[in-house]
């Protein structure tokens, strides 16, 4: 087996531990474990048990582009796609043999046009992930910057491009819901970066008999306005960690108004711009219960505290700690780290309370 959950024998001894007591199923509280364990499966979202190439795409690539370059220069291309390849069938191996390790069964899986999710079953629980941003998918970069906001027929508006990706596979997921063997657990519903987005709009959209549980995202963007979000019913548990940049975007109301009210000082379109800047971007709002992991040295997570609110300021102060590059900020944006923190929190808390 190849489990991407544990790194060490230490750590396999608190996960066990940890997989040993009950998970609370219908609690609408927040719950350390199950935050962690929704972060386990957010991660797991992103093994790509989904073919890279569809049916004879790839064949049908190679030949249009041979017929335009010669050999010569088709040798790099080919280097290059081979680079992106991997087995599919490999993947989903390891997807279902590490939910076994967290006690679940893979149930179904979920691909259209790059927005995938999956779903497990638990002995008490059904559960639902959506894959997060990948670097090398278009699509998945498409969706991040369509960042306009578009009216929704629930109320409110609500990001353009997270919509129209969640639509892709809301279909999909419903009919799956509604089978006879998924209705009688509450499901609980989890994502990270983008797949964060896509599990806030699924825990308002989706119905399922016995109920959503909670909804659990890491590193989700803003998606939506408050008018959208103030009929959710679904408890919302926003988890952000320290100087995750992706959790401030889209630009909330502060700079949007900010560079509308400075557009109206520019000549001959300083109107147009204001007014395009107010309709189609502002409104974006962090809906849910937001819980904060502290700023840690990277890899030594063992005092990580989860702060229930901090302040706009104190999470931008976590960008000017950081040492250079900025770069070394996205770090702080890995579900690896989000799963990391979180086990070491519920771990402590669980100790504590049996002692």
């Amino acid at each position: 087996m190849s489990n991407i959950l544990v790194s060490s024998t230490e750590e396999l001894a608190e996960v066990e531990y940890l997989l040993s007591k009950k998970m609370p199923h219908y609690r609408q509280a927040y719950s350390d474990r199950t935050s962690w364990l929704m972060a386990c499966i957010a991660e797991l979202s992103y093994l790509k048990f989904n073919p890279i190439f569809k049916h004879k795409e790839k064949e049908y690539l190679v030949e249009r582009v041979a017929s335009i370059l010669d050999q010569h220069k088709m040798t790099p291309l080919l280097k290059l796609i081979k680079s992106f390849e991997y087995d599919p069938e490999e993947e989903r191996k390891k997807l279902e043999e590490n939910a076994d390790f967290l006690q679940m069964e893979l149930k179904e899986t979920f691909d259209n046009d790059g927005v995938q999710a999956i779903l497990l079953e638990s002995d008490t629980s059904i559960i639902l992930a959506f894959r997060g941003t990948e670097p090398n998918s278009i699509n998945d970069i498409t969706t991040d910057f369509k960042s306009s906001t578009i009216p929704c027929k629930s109320g409110g508006k609500i990001h353009s491009g997270f919509s129209q990706a969640y639509d892709k596979v809301a279909v999909d997921i419903q009919i799956a819901l509604d089978k006879e063997q998924a209705q009688h657990k509450p499901l609980f519903i989890t994502g990270h970066s983008l797949g964060g987005a896509l599990a806030t709009i699924a825990a308002k959209k989706l119905t399922h008999t016995a109920g959503i549980a909670a909804c659990y995202t890491y590193g989700s963007p803003r998606v939506a306005d408050r008018v959208w979000f103030s009929d959710m019913k679904t408890p919302l548990y926003r988890i952000v960690n320290a100087a995750d940049p992706v959790t401030m975007m889209p630009t909330g109301d502060e700079l949007i108004g900010l560079l509308a009210w400075l557009s109206k000082f520019i000549p001959y379109i300083g109107d147009d711009i204001r007014n395009t800047l107010l309709s189609r971007f502002s409104g974006y709002y962090h809906g849910g219960d937001m819980r904060y992991l502290t700023n840690c040295p990277q890899g030594y997570y063992e005092d990580v505290k989860l702060l229930y609110s901090v302040s706009f300021l104190f999470r931008v102060k976590a960008f000017i700690v950081k040492k250079m590059p900025w770069s070394k900020i996205l770090t702080d944006h890995s579900v690896e780290i989000y799963r990391k923190k979180l086990k070491i929190i519920a771990y402590n808390r669980q100790c504590k309370n049996t002692q």
